[in-house]
């Protein structure tokens, strides 16, 4: 078969191909290129001898000093990793085309995983299967990163989550295990909404961003990284924000308060049990509406609650980014926003939706919330680099060794 390595590929031919592919991912689509405005990029692919593409890569290229640069492909190359001579053909291809433009060293990570099942059940042993992938992708020249379980220890999470559509995607929230439905009526009794945003509402999104970021005292993106990935995706770019109308929901407990303490009044003297359930209502409402009336001070007569900025392409839906504010956390507005994401990857067609990474422990507060969603866990055979400057690589790479134990 005759098989030939080339660049520039036209992107919407790149894209079709990518789409329909079993390992299609948003991070091998050819727009993901624009996101990343710091990188330069090329579409790569190997074709057969009738041009269809049989390999597809998209190739970040992080510049360096003195016209070098670090080439990776997220998630990629996408292929029949089984079909062994086609992926080294792309390899190969891959190596010498890096080697012609002063690229210090190529890493891929292939979507391939080589365990996979609920946080229950998860295997412990790597099959035959692992080894050979490892030893194919080695004899092209490229060498294994190792099996890291660390969130932060490879550029993209090694172990992955998401959520498979069901049988019946018609109300995914019926899926749900019963902490996560009741954690969704909870969000929906304390008043809080739900819509899809658009490009206005990033200073909302934004600001529940912020909130985790304090929390857990890391650095996300400036507000450009945001605009960038909804005006690159545009209708297929999904902002799904919680939002609290605190001066609707200061009335509505009033309300509330007036209407049960009626029915208190109207009930007999010896109906205890009834009229306990009543009181205990109404001590419930006047908590909450003395939060409100707090965070009204603060606040004023709105605030978002929580929000999640996914990407939907080809089969798949990428759900990237999510916030919460922390001040209300007791209305648990999170679950309302992952379920409406998910209520709307479904309707649209989605084969399954990513909900990111989580450490490789299995036993990280991150991935406790996942599950809460059905959340499938899929280790990926991990990172592969191919050397070809080794001084400045060896650098490089300490550089960012150091920066990912800093973070």
């Amino acid at each position: 078969m005759k098989l030939t390595f080339v660049t520039d590929v036209d992107a919407a031919k790149y894209d079709e191909f990518v789409t329909q592919h079993p390992q299609c991912n948003l991070l091998q689509s050819s727009t993901w290129a624009d996101v990343k405005a710091e990188w330069r990029s090329t579409l790569t692919a190997v074709e057969d001898a009738d041009g269809n593409i049989v390999v597809a890569g998209l190739v970040l290229k992080r510049p360096l000093p003195l016209g070098y640069s670090f080439w990776y492909v997220p998630h990629g190359p996408i292929g029949d990793y089984e079909n062994v001579p086609v992926m080294q053909a792309y390899l190969r291809g891959l190596g010498n085309y890096a080697k012609k433009s002063r690229a210090i060293a190529v890493r891929i990570d292939p979507p391939v995983p080589v365990k996979q099942g609920v946080r229950e059940d998860f295997p412990q042993e790597y099959g035959p299967e692992a080894t050979a992938l490892r030893e194919s992708i080695e004899a092209a020249g490229f060498r294994h990163r190792g099996f890291f379980t660390g969130l932060h220890q490879t550029l993209q999470p090694r172990f992955m989550t998401a959520m498979l559509r069901p049988d019946d995607a018609s109300d995914i929230l019926k899926t749900m295990p019963r902490r996560t439905r009741d954690f969704y009526k909870r969000a929906r009794q304390r008043q809080a909404d739900v819509y899809r945003g658009t490009i206005d509402d990033l200073d909302k999104f934004l600001s529940v961003i912020h909130a985790t970021e304090e929390e857990k005292d890391i650095t996300l993106r400036p507000r450009a990284y945001y605009e960038r990935i909804m005006n690159a995706y545009g209708d297929d770019a999904v902002l799904i924000l919680s939002n609290l109308d605190i001066k609707n929901a200061i009335e509505e407990y009033t309300t509330q308060i007036a209407d049960l303490a009626e029915q208190l009044e109207a009930t007999d003297e010896n109906a205890k049990n009834k009229r306990r359930q009543l009181t205990d209502q109404i001590k419930s409402r006047k908590k909450r509406l003395q939060e409100m009336e707090e965070r009204h001070e603060i606040d004023g007569d709105e605030v978002t609650l929580a929000g999640c900025l996914s990407v939907s392409y080809g089969r798949g839906f990428e759900m990237l980014y999510a916030g919460t504010n922390r001040d209300y956390g007791t209305i648990t507005a999170q679950d309302l926003v992952w379920v409406e994401t998910l209520q709307h990857a479904f309707d649209g067609g989605a084969d399954y939706v990513s909900l990111g990474g989580v450490d490789g422990s299995l036993e990280d507060s991150l991935l406790e919330f996942k599950s809460r969603f059905n959340a499938v866990i899929f280790e990926k055979i991990g990172e592969f680099d191919l050397v070809v400057n080794k001084p400045i690589y060896a650098a490089f790479d300490w550089y960012m060794k150091r920066k990912s134990n800093e973070t």
